[in-house]
């Protein structure tokens, strides 16, 4: 089967999941939305092509994919005769503490040799095997691995001080950690995108650190296409996700089971925050989140039920180490859009004009855009960047943006036919002088 052709965006977006966030093909392919085959050839070809990360900046889409596709086509299953495991029996084996799938493949793969299937091919049937037995699994998480997001349905009224009206129902926002299950909770003002950005910021830094792979509920601020088996994060989201190094890995629609660490961390903020706060009244969304983290350092802090010692220090002791480092710089919070290049080679953002390279013209450009400034891209290179300016039907151009002919004809003003006469002689001078007084339009 030939390998399936994807996009340039998910291309480099594979290649740093694979070498630089060190994701199984598996999870690659949950995060790209592509088969774990289709992973696993543009790895091959990268190793085969030599092409490692992080990509040189001045590789472009085409050159990489020159570089990749020749590679990726020549892969291809090699037909044999493979041996099947006793699924039965293997099923059995994982029950055992510490035992993984791993293990057990490097076991079947000694004793079959040739006959013996990949790695992703021995999970890929073994969990069609017990799919058809309608078994429930309980998932093991990996420390730092996975952060579980959403939002408690219980909302918290804020009032007006002086007229003690309503003023608007802040959200409740939750992460809690796969192992550890150490939450953060903070109450924003709604559930936009710009509201959902920021708390993710903040538990990061409560953390201080990031989950290797976020698992988000399909809101609309986070998912834009909450399709089962494609979904789709929001390009801001994306944004973010990428600029802190993790990876978005929706839970799956209506199925609960695949964030039921999420769904705990509701139930117990119920029961341990919104119940306690209920009979408060809030005149601002800085008292109440004081008053949130008063409480959630006391949950983190509880003792377990059913295990020894607390959120807090299975945090300390298993969890904090595994996640990803910070950033040095914080994200700024960014639109993306994508605009078509006039034949001016401008684009309107805002109602105000920004230029690009006049080589772009009649292409689709994407626009990042954040408070200050307009950054401008093509096939993933940074074409331009401007101020953000705000001034209406307004432009910004920079002169190297411009054709050859347009910039001389740009030059062409009053003042330099004045110098040439001054040189010319002071007869010269006084007639150009008196035109170019007489004539209202300079052109």
């Amino acid at each position: 089967m030939p390998t399936e052709r994807i996009k340039m965006k998910k291309l480099r977006e594979l290649l740093r999941l694979k070498f630089s966030a060190k994701l199984t093909h598996r999870q690659i392919g949950k995060a790209l939305n592509v088969s774990p085959g289709t992973v696993s050839y543009y790895v091959q070809a990268a190793a085969l092509a030599k092409v490692s990360w992080p990509l040189p900046e001045s590789l472009d889409d085409e050159e990489l994919r020159s570089l990749l596709e020749p590679m990726a086509k020549q892969l291809r299953n090699q037909p044999g005769k493979y041996v099947l495991p006793d699924w039965p029996q293997l099923h059995q084996e994982l029950a055992i503490k510490h035992m993984t799938l791993m293990l057990l493949w490097e076991t079947y793969a000694a004793e079959n040799g040739q006959r013996a299937y990949s790695y992703t091919q021995f999970t890929r049937h073994y969990n069609v095997w017990r799919k058809k037995q309608k078994l429930s699994m309980r998932l093991e998480h990996k420390a730092g691995e996975k952060g579980f997001i959403d939002y408690a349905g219980t909302t918290f009224p804020i009032y007006c001080r002086e007229t003690r009206h309503l003023l608007f129902k802040a959200q409740l926002f939750l992460m809690a950690l796969g192992v550890s299950h150490y939450t953060f909770a903070y109450a924003s003002r709604s559930q936009s995108l710009p509201d959902w950005i920021d708390c993710h910021k903040r538990a990061f830094r409560f953390y201080r650190g990031v989950p290797q792979i976020l698992v988000p509920d399909n809101l609309k601020s986070g998912i834009t296409d909450s399709c089962q088996f494609e979904p789709e994060a929001n390009p801001t989201y994306a944004d973010m996700a990428e600029h802190y190094g993790t990876v978005i890995i929706p839970a799956r629609p209506r199925t609960p089971q695949d964030k039921s660490i999420a769904e705990n961390a509701v139930l117990v903020s119920s029961r341990w925050i919104i119940a306690r706060l209920s009979k408060q009244k809030f005149y601002s969304l800085a008292a109440l989140n004081n008053a949130i983290s008063e409480l959630l350092g006391a949950l983190n802090q509880k003792p377990f039920q059913k295990r020894q010692s607390s959120r807090y220090q299975q945090f300390v002791d298993i969890e904090k180490s595994h996640l990803l480092p910070l950033p040095d710089k914080e994200y700024e919070y960014a639109t993306l859009t994508h605009q078509k290049v006039s034949k001016d080679y401008h684009i309107r953002i805002d109602k105000h004009y920004y230029s690009v390279p006049y080589s772009l013209v009649g292409e689709t450009v994407l626009c990042r855009l954040t408070q200050m400034t307009v950054e401008i891209f093509h096939q993933n290179q940074r074409k331009a960047s401007h101020l953000r300016s705000f001034e209406r039907d307004k432009c910004t151009t920079v002169d190297a943006h411009m054709p050859k002919a347009h910039r001389n004809y740009q030059q062409w003003t009053p003042q330099v036919f004045l110098e040439w006469a001054e040189k010319t002689g002071a007869g010269v001078f006084n007639v150009a002088q008196v035109v170019t007084d007489k004539n209202f339009h300079p052109e």
